[in-house]
């Protein structure tokens, strides 16, 4: 059942972990692993899910345009967000990319939930380039931040943001 957490071991090259669950149409689940004994790229956890005719509906890997621009580079992503399209019964597979390692270290965890849209990460950044983590204000001047959040989950609302705490010769315009 959901939520739920799902904990195992690819104990040998070739183990491939399955776990059934059910979910309906229109539901957005989140899958979260973890990999808390070997990191990456040691123990790389390939999940996929299958719908009922074994057919893949979504993986963990990203594919982007890497090295001079012609290549493409697969990684995988700790966090995945689908949205079902259709009520059914699903498998979750588990097992490392290569299929060719496999001990006891290969520990994963596997957390199933119902997303819940929020906001994530949020920077401040002098240009869209920079991220920092303090800025320095020259007395007389003005300086122009940029903040940029991330849409977690769905997540389509209005974000405001407020600074507390300024010092009272510093002034704060949003824009």
């Amino acid at each position: 059942t959901i939520p739920t957490l799902i904990e195992g071991t690819i104990a040998a090259p070739g183990d491939t972990d399955r776990f059934r669950f059910h979910a309906t149409s229109g539901e957005s689940l989140v899958f979260e692993i973890e990999t808390p004994d070997t990191p990456l790229p040691y123990f790389t956890p390939h999940l996929q899910v299958l719908d009922a005719q074994g057919n893949e509906v979504i993986h963990n890997l990203y594919r982007r345009v890497g090295g001079d621009g012609d290549d493409w580079v697969k990684s995988p992503k700790a966090k995945i967000v689908f949205s079902f399209e259709r009520e059914g019964e699903y498998t979750l597979q588990l097992r490392d990319l290569t299929s060719r390692y496999g001990n006891q270290s290969f520990v994963y965890r596997v957390f199933v939930r119902r997303a819940i849209p929020h906001l994530g990460r949020v920077r401040i950044m002098l240009s869209y380039l920079s991220p920092f983590d303090h800025a320095n204000v020259v007395q007389g001047r003005s300086t122009k931040l940029a903040v940029v959040t991330e849409l977690e989950e769905g997540f389509d609302g209005d974000v405001a943001l407020t600074i507390e705490g300024l010092p009272p010769v510093v002034e704060y315009h949003p824009g």
